[in-house]
């Protein structure tokens, strides 16, 4: 932002020239909401309801405004604090505005996609779209998209709290492929929980999906389009990007296709390369498949062979308490998983 004043200034300067804007006495610059007439589109919120979001927008009601639900496009302050120097005042620039200069710079008056928090709608992004189709008098923004909060444990993420994670910290624990699992399994709109718990099953939930098959060369954007299964996946994800949905076809794939390996179907090379092209849409690291289920097959191992071992001690335990039903129970669960139990006389 502090690199880009001079755009700042002039976009203030053009809504000014406009009758969008106003100056007060002390070198403040406002939005007049009211002469936007479709401000508040955004959230569709009635009049009074816009005026009362308007009027607690900021912390308190400068009386040099016109109007409750103006908002700042330049605020003054004292000389000793940190500002910029502008035709309007010594000050620095609003909140909203920012974000309207800089993307009229780099991206153009009018953006196809705009992201950010649910929490951003009102007033933030709002007045992003009421300081911009005011000055250029178009669309700004073709597609608004609003994800929901992050929580961890339950508890929304917070510095103050303690309770964030950082990027840093979870790619040295899990893989890129198991955050990615994670995050794609809850539509974007949702608040997404991060948990050990969540964070663990989407590890298994990714290893079961892929482990059984290898890595093919994904299809031209046309041949994917015209597969059945291809034409069902791109449905979820235009569907408000159902990215858990796209995933569920996913799944239902890897189903048809270890089918047809099973029974040797010549549709089986297609089938593969759809499949991996859908992952390759969702954006999974497919060139690192090999190692992470090679990864996580030993630690399945290794789990395994430890849960064996506490079950082999437990029957142990059961036949030195002559608790043979439980001793037998065990040896037949285990023999179905294809264990073979031999049994050595127990010394009294």
């Amino acid at each position: 932002v502090t690199e880009h004043i001079f755009q700042i200034e002039n976009f203030i300067r053009a809504l000014i020239e406009k009758g969008f804007a106003y100056q007060t006495p002390s070198g403040d610059v406002y939005f007049q909401v009211k002469k936007l007439q479709s401000y508040g589109k955004l959230k569709a919120l009635p009049k009074e309801e816009k005026e009362m979001l308007g009027a607690v927008a900021r912390i308190e009601h400068n009386l040099e405004k016109k109007e409750r639900a103006d908002f700042a496009l330049w605020k003054s302050c004292p000389a000793d604090e940190f500002g910029f120097e502008t035709k309007f005042s010594y000050g620095r620039p609003g909140w909203h505005i920012e974000c309207s200069a800089m993307i009229k710079k780099y991206l153009g008056q009018t953006i196809d996609i705009h992201t950010g928090g649910e929490d951003l709608q009102f007033p933030h992004h709002e007045n992003e779209i009421a300081q911009s189709e005011a000055l250029h008098e178009q669309k700004f923004t073709n597609y608004w998209l609003h994800n929901g909060m992050v929580t961890i444990n339950g508890q929304k993420m917070s510095k103050s709290l303690g309770n964030f994670i950082t990027i840093r910290e979870l790619a040295s624990r899990f893989s890129s492929n198991t955050i990615r699992f994670f995050l794609l399994s809850t539509n974007y709109r949702q608040t997404i929980n991060f948990t050990e718990e969540g964070l663990i099953s989407a590890q298994r939930g990714f290893f079961n999906l892929v482990k059984e098959l290898k890595r093919k060369k994904s299809l031209s954007r046309e041949e994917f389009k015209r597969d059945s299964l291809g034409q069902e996946f791109l449905s979820k994800l235009e569907d408000d990007l159902n990215s858990a949905a796209a995933l569920a076809i996913c799944f239902k794939m890897q189903k048809r296709l270890l089918d047809a390996i099973k029974a040797k179907e010549q549709a089986q090379e297609n089938l593969e390369r759809v499949f991996f092209t859908s992952l390759d849409i969702l954006g999974f690291e497919l060139t690192q498949l090999e190692e992470d289920t090679k990864k996580e097959a030993e630690k399945e191992e290794k789990a395994e062979n430890k849960l064996l071992k506490i079950l082999l001690k437990i029957r142990q335990q059961a036949r030195k308490d002559k608790n043979f039903s439980l001793a037998d129970s065990i040896r037949h669960e285990l023999e179905l998983c294809g264990h073979q139990i031999q049994d050595q006389q127990l010394l009294e």
